[in-house]
């Protein structure tokens, strides 16, 4: 499984450590290849609302975030509540990145993704911004969206209660193991339908090819104009 992540800051919130988490939990079921994307060091920002620059030569721009969307199965958008909301370079992005798939023409490869926000808080704000996230995944047009959001009263993970983790790590397992059932359920229908196809191929192929053989219904047809010519 293709894993791409999106984190609004540093790797010193309790949001990227849900995250890691929860790709822990998946490798233990599937064999994960994991992009990360911090939005501080990889987006650059000039400070306009709208279409920020991007030096083309650098490698994390958004050109290759896209790729690397395009050639994944998970999205994940993991952003700490930010005054009540999602931080302004979050929302730059988001826009950014629903511009860019509204211009293109691989907006229908992302339909069979599987989006997820994540979101932590110490304060309020979680359930606008869990859904601001998950709406912006939607507008993406991502059909299977899921989302996990936390209150952690704690700003450093290691402060955080361990009854309170192992409550964590127990709805981080329930929630790997949606996001796999949704991972078998595309990728069974991916095949399904390039075993139609390559079927149907095969079929014509073979029709093609065998000029000998006359068709049933033609020779009906044929057999049928000879009687009447006969007669």
């Amino acid at each position: 499984m293709n894993v791409i992540v999106i984190y609004d800051n540093s790797s010193e919130t309790n949001t990227y450590n849900c995250v890691q988490l929860l790709l822990n939990a998946l490798k233990l079921n599937i064999e994960l290849k994991v992009t990360e994307f911090f939005l501080s060091k990889d987006y650059i920002y000039n400070g306009r609302l709208s279409y920020p620059d991007i030096d083309s030569k650098t490698v994390n721009g958004m050109e290759y975030i896209i790729n690397s969307l395009d050639s994944s199965d998970l999205l994940i958008i993991a952003s700490p509540v930010s005054k009540c909301d999602i931080s302004n370079e979050m929302k730059l992005f988001l826009h950014r990145l629903s511009c860019c798939y509204l211009l293109s023409s691989s907006r229908s490869q992302i339909n069979d993704k599987i989006g997820l926000s994540m979101s932590t808080t110490s304060g309020a704000g979680l359930f606008y911004t869990s859904k601001i996230l998950k709406r912006n995944l939607n507008s993406l047009g991502i059909k299977n969206t899921l989302k996990f959001c936390r209150t952690l009263y704690e700003i450093s993970w290691e402060d955080v209660s361990l009854k309170t983790k192992m409550r964590i790590h127990k709805d981080i397992f329930k929630l790997s193991y949606k996001i796999l059932g949704l991972h078998n359920r595309t990728y069974n229908k991916k095949r399904l339908i390039l075993r139609k196809v390559i079927f149907s191929k095969d079929n014509n192929a073979l029709i093609d090819s065998s000029p000998n053989i006359i068709q049933l219904s033609s020779w009906k047809y044929q057999s049928h104009l000879h009687n009447r010519h006969i007669q």
